[in-house]
C-alpha cells in the first residue's frame, strides 16, 4: 500500500490494469483508478462520473488537466 500511497502523491492520475500494454482501446480493462490520492474505483466508477459530468471536476481539482 505504500507504494500505491507514493504513486499517488508523484502523479495526479494512477491507474492499475489488467495488462501490462500500456495502450488499451477499452476501460473495460480497467482496476483500480487513482485522483488525487484517493481511490475512485474501477471502469463503471469511471464512466458513471463521466456521464453525471463530474470527471472533469475530480480530475481539475487532483491538478491532472488544466483548462
Amino acid at each position: 500500500m505504500d507504494m500505491v500511497m507514493k504513486l499517488g502523491v508523484e502523479s495526479p492520475v494512477v491507474i492499475f490494469t489488467k495488462s501490462t500494454c500500456c495502450i488499451f482501446h477499452s476501460l473495460e480493462t480497467l482496476i483500480r483508478v487513482f485522483i488525487g490520492e484517493e481511490f475512485v474505483g474501477g471502469s463503471n466508477e469511471i464512466m458513471s462520473l463521466n456521464v453525471r459530468g463530474k470527471l472533469k471536476q475530480v480530475l481539475l481539482k487532483a491538478n491532472a488537466i488544466w483548462i
